[in-house]
């Protein structure tokens, strides 16, 4: 710099800027890539913010696509466990290592096993030094368990097909083989820490009792571990164990006052104390559960003498920590991702004799759509693929470059040295560039008639998981100012239904669901406390439309402010607006936008906090989310729905007499016998409705009402046809979910808002369900021959065969004779369809 200012120079063929790095440019998780400046770059940076949500594999894979950044580098070094001396090493196991020094001295290295990183990922540490070897001084002793040969690895080497399968793979959805949950190829670890702490109360006496609640599993013989300790005069005993945790963990505070009454009663009745007890209990979020490996009981000793500045109840003198640790597999709705931003949710698991095959009899481990890569210009995912394919083939491994000075890396010429490359290290033939690949049918054995991209590119598990994405509320908790259910997962909190949600039922023109929505699940205890006054709470900015044809209408907005409006001046107000509008106003229950109801956001709210901040939304009891995947066999009108979710649903259906929730509850065949809870729901399940729906709601089609059907997992199921009017693909879209409670809303909610009268676009008018490029190929791939079938028809017009497709007497793949001007020629009946119809256009 001169003066301040920053030179300029200017550069010339001859001159070069040694200085530029690519390490001064990109971070790890970017350098890391293969083939980074062979994709669109905002895929690029998504691949690398994915990097950082990866969950660490239990059994992880080097890649067999490298760069020169996948070893050990500065940022991984930092978490490396270093010998401080030199010596001999003496003892060495998972725990702790010891070093005898050059002054026979011992120096022991503790290896913490709960390590708890982002995303509740557990960080191991894994020795590599053996008994007898001499270390000297930076000797690396134990490497954590996300690298493994000194190199960064958190995924495993995927067989991936580019290839269709009856419909599961629209819009990057992932099919994966089975061989990867039996054989815990995608099994990671999980840590969940419950923690609470215990304060001091002035003239009580505390005893604490930690309980545990397991499930039925048929063991009698529990070892207990009980731990007596003396703090402050007072008696503590703990009951804890290392088996399966089901439910809870329930402690008990007994509180004591020190009365000469109440200590005459504990003398007297030593064993009645349900009047001077208050139970707490410590319980579960979904999704939570493990094992119980380890606890922390923490006592603050310092306390002996309370200090005069803090409040005695603001004390904590104990504090109860527990890990709970969770072996998490792969499940439907689980999240998936390459290392060049491509992403999905696994939409099914399907068996390895239902997949196909090769001429060696391998099952690829997944099938995916190649459009959504192909649209999005991901070269080096294909890039990649072929090389990793290759390295499988050879047992070899191949390092990518990745530098802004090697311009051929965008030729061909690279290619060529990689397959003279492969060609001399294994002295073989020429291979085929491009990993076509020629795949049998797994129904008949034969070959299917065109090929197939084969790739083996590296993926990885993320943190996005079906079972944390899973939230479903009834009743519960709600917010003491606005009288709304609660926020958040933890404390079962309710499910948003904004405004631009009811933007969408005014489209719609369903007055019965607004009125459910706006009135019986959120606040109605608010608008009853001031149905008989006039006058507004200074907490809340409330807007009260009384009935129509009274003389005068009343509208609440401040405290002391009461607006009187005649019949005949409100006539003339209806007058001026539209017809819809009168309709909104004339039938709705609540006023259109700009005078409709308005709640506080639900967020924490003190003495300083800004109360300006008010939204038209609120949160609804009887809703939940989930993460959704396709199910192509359902009907447009119907939705696959959790166990869990239905359950809920119907145990707390408070208009319906035929479910005890006691009973139901409490009966051992919800617990135990799974497939006749099944039958339970399903015998109730015809008589309700869900609405579901996606955000951002940008017009009426992202607000539909199906009907529920029982699905395995915890996501929701629906048709991939409905994927355009809600403009949503499966790669970890989330969808809200509306249980309906009276009839009436449940009946027009299906003459209103089903998918089956919602057929046009609101804006082009157009048919929403279009064949995209994706099922148009998988119906031409569907459509093959099927050679276990005969010819069964024998087409002479064009209505024999649709009849017969009706009567189930034929299907797509049944192979048909054709009749032409001259011969005659065999094919199917789907691709006889698609012809005719190409024909006509």
């Amino acid at each position: 710099m001169e003066n301040n200012e920053f030179k300029i120079i200017n550069s010339t063929k001859k001159s070069n800027n040694k200085t530029l790095d690519i390490l001064n440019v990109l971070s790890i998780t970017e350098l890391v890539i293969p083939f980074l400046f062979n994709n669109d770059p905002c895929r690029s940076l998504m691949g690398s913010k994915m990097h950082t949500q990866a969950i660490p594999l239990l059994y992880s894979n080097n890649p067999y696509v490298i760069t020169n950044y996948n070893t050990v580098n500065n940022l991984l070094s930092s978490r490396f466990i270093y010998s401080m001396c030199s010596g001999v090493v003496q003892e060495v196991d998972s725990s702790r290592i010891i070093i005898l020094d050059d002054k026979d001295r011992l120096i022991y290295y503790y290896l913490y096993p709960f390590n708890v990183v982002d995303y509740n990922s557990i960080l191991l540490y894994k020795p590599i030094v053996w008994e007898g070897e001499k270390v000297c001084v930076g000797k690396i002793l134990a490497i954590p368990n996300d690298l493994k040969n000194l190199e960064f690895s958190i995924g495993f080497n995927n067989f991936v097909n580019y290839s269709f399968y009856d419909g599961y793979e629209h819009e990057d959805a992932i099919i994966i083989n089975k061989d990867l949950v039996i054989e815990d190829i995608l099994t990671s670890i999980s840590f969940n820490i419950y923690e609470d702490c215990l304060y001091l109360k002035k003239f009580d006496c505390l005893e604490l009792v930690v309980q545990k609640f397991f499930k039925d599993s048929g063991k009698k013989n529990i070892d207990e571990e009980e731990i007596y300790e003396y703090y402050s005069s007072t008696y503590y005993k703990y009951f804890l164990s290392g088996e399966e945790l089901s439910f809870k963990i329930k402690y008990e505070i007994y509180h004591y006052k020190s009365t000469y009454f109440d200590r005459l009663l504990r003398l007297l009745f030593p064993e009645e104390k349900v009047l001077l007890t208050k139970n707490k209990s410590l319980t579960i979020k979904h999704g939570g559960e493990g094992r119980l490996v380890k606890y922390e009981i923490l006592s603050n000793y310092d306390l002996k003498q309370s200090d005069d500045f803090y409040d005695d109840l603001n004390i904590s003198y104990m504090v109860l920590r527990f890990f709970i640790a969770k072996i998490d597999r792969i499940n439907i709705g689980d999240k998936l991702c390459g290392r060049h931003g491509n992403k999905g949710v696994v939409s099914k698991i399907s068996e390895t004799i239902d997949l196909p095959y090769t001429f060696n009899d391998s099952s690829p481990y997944s099938i995916t759509s190649p459009i959504g890569s192909l649209a999005r210009i991901n070269l080096g995912q294909f890039l990649e693929g072929v090389c990793g394919y290759k390295s499988l083939n050879y047992n070899c491994r191949t390092k990518a470059p990745i530098n802004l000075f090697e311009s051929y890396l965008y030729s061909n010429l690279y290619f060529n040295l990689l397959n003279n490359s492969y060609n001399l290290y294994k002295n073989s033939c020429l291979i085929n560039t491009i990993n076509e690949n020629y795949l049998r049918d797994f129904k008949t054995g034969y070959k299917l008639k065109n090929f197939n991209f084969l790739s083996v590119p590296y993926y990885l598990k993320l943190m996005h998981t079906s079972k944390s994405k899973f939230n479903y509320r009834t009743v519960g908790r709600y917010n003491s100012m606005t009288q709304q259910p609660v926020e958040g997962k933890n404390v079962s909190g309710g499910q948003k239904f904004g405004e631009m949600e009811i933007w969408a039922l005014e489209a719609h023109g369903s007055s019965y669901n607004i009125q459910e929505l706006s009135l019986l699940k959120t606040n109605i205890k608010l608008f009853k406390k001031f149905e008989t006054t006039h006058e507004c709470s200074e907490s809340f900015k409330i807007t009260k439309c009384a009935e129509l044809f009274k003389k005068k209408l009343t509208f609440l907005k401040k405290k002391k402010s009461v607006t009187e409006t005649k019949f005949d001046k409100f006539n003339k107000l209806l007058s001026d607006l539209t017809f819809i509008k009168k309709l909104f106003i004339t039938l709705f229950p609540i006023l259109p936008a700009g005078l409709r109801t308005y709640s506080f956001d639900n967020r924490k709210v003190t003495h300083n906090s800004n109360l300006n901040y008010l939204y038209a939304g609120f949160r609804v009891d009887y809703s939940g989310r989930a993460t959704i995947v396709p199910y192509p066999s359902l009907p447009l009108q119907t939705v696959g729905l959790p166990s869990d979710m239905l359950y809920h649903r119907v145990r707390r259906h408070h208009e319906k007499g035929e479910v005890n929730d006691n009973t139901f509850y409490e009966s051992s065949f919800y617990r135990h016998n799974i497939l006749d809870k099944l039958e339970f729901f399903e015998e109730l399940l015809p008589e309700y409705s869900v609405t579901v729906n996606r955000a951002p709601t940008l017009h009426k089609m992202n607000v539909q009402v199906f009907n529920p059907m029982l699905v395995e997992g915890e996501s929701v199921q629906f048709n991939p046809l409905l994927c355009a009017g809600y403009n949503a693909d499966f790669d970890g879209d989330q969808m809200g979910i509306f249980s309906l409670l009276k009839n009436y809303s449940m009946n027009e909610a299906l003459h209103m808002l089903g998918p089956l009268v919602n057929l046009h676009s609101p804006t082009t008018k157009n048919n929403v369900f279009n064949l995209t490029q994706g099922m148009l190929a998988g119906y031409y791939s569907l459509s093959n021959y099927n050679y276990f079938k005969l010819i069964t028809s024998y087409i002479s017009n064009n209505y024999t065969d649709v009849l017969e497709y009706f009567n189930r007497s034929i299907s797509i793949d049944s192979p048909i004779l054709l009749r032409s001007s001259n011969f005659f020629y065999y094919s199917t009946y789907g691709r006889s369809l698609l012809n005719y119809n190409f024909n006509k256009k």
